[in-house]
């Protein structure tokens, strides 16, 4: 992986024969730490198809601010100089993945910010856990709610069980992009309806950044801890532990990452 200043950056991105993917962090920015481990490895993957670059936002000063560049981490894709995707916050190992293909693919610019579908949360980040736990899911699960009509039913994102074919624990409530506290209220809302009907002790609000645990008793949904993503990245083993205490089961708490 390639580092650039604000003298180098024009020559190394916005000048560069390949598409690039930029990665500008700050030092002191955790997520900034664990996108830059990220994209190292991106960069041994895409070595001579895209050329990942990290460049500090303190040095590029007003590089970075003519190019609109305010948080860490931003993930911004240039080719022929232009601007093709540009995602802030952290996105975890697979959703980045997913940001270098777009960014080999796409020749025009997207219209705003980028984030993947719930689909593609599922797919590279959020299954893919629950398999290394060892534990089932089911997808776009049918829920019979109270009432009638089209409101009396919903589908759950994943309904999800301590081991393949048991019965249900918990479950996730998945979507792209939560931008604010009234977004999320909305999201734990439709995740508590669904926990309710079925007697689910607990609810899972997902997003790629993070995930917000909620335990559900008496028709409340009752926060009890947020995980960022990058801390889910490099240890999934506490989540796993304190789904598996809501639902009042034994686990012991160790790392499922070696």
């Amino acid at each position: 992986m390639l580092a650039a200043d604000e003298t180098s950056l024009n020559h190394v991105v916005l000048k560069s024969p390949l598409p690039a993917l930029v990665v500008f962090h700050a030092p002191d920015c955790q997520p900034s730490r664990a996108a830059l481990a990220a994209a190292a490895s991106l960069a041994e993957t895409y070595a001579g198809r895209l050329r990942v670059v990290a460049a500090d936002l303190e040095a590029c000063g007003a590089l970075a601010e003519q190019l609109a560049i305010w948080a860490t981490p931003t993930f911004a894709a240039y080719r022929h100089g232009e601007e093709t995707a540009r995602a802030c916050g952290f996105l975890p190992a697979g959703l980045l993945r997913l940001l270098a293909d777009l960014s080999l693919e796409r020749e025009t610019p997207l219209r705003g910010m980028w984030y993947p579908t719930e689909q593609q949360l599922e797919d590279e980040v959020l299954v893919p856990m629950l398999a290394r736990w060892g534990w089932g899911c089911a997808r776009q699960q049918g829920c019979a709610l109270p009432g009638k009509g089209r409101a009396a039913r919903g589908v759950i994102d994943l309904l999800v069980s301590a081991a393949p074919g048991g019965p249900p624990i918990t479950l996730f409530e998945n979507k792209r992009h939560i931008p604010d506290e009234a977004a999320l209220r909305l999201a734990r809302d439709q995740g508590l309806r669904y926990a309710s009907a079925l007697g689910l002790p607990s609810l899972v609000v997902a997003e790629p950044a993070r995930a917000w645990v909620f335990a559900a008793r008496d028709g409340r949904a009752t926060p009890v801890a947020r995980f960022e993503g990058h801390e889910l990245e490099c240890d999934d083993a506490p989540l796993r532990a304190l789904l598996l205490e809501l639902a009042g089961l034994p686990g012991p708490l160790h790392s499922s990452h070696s």
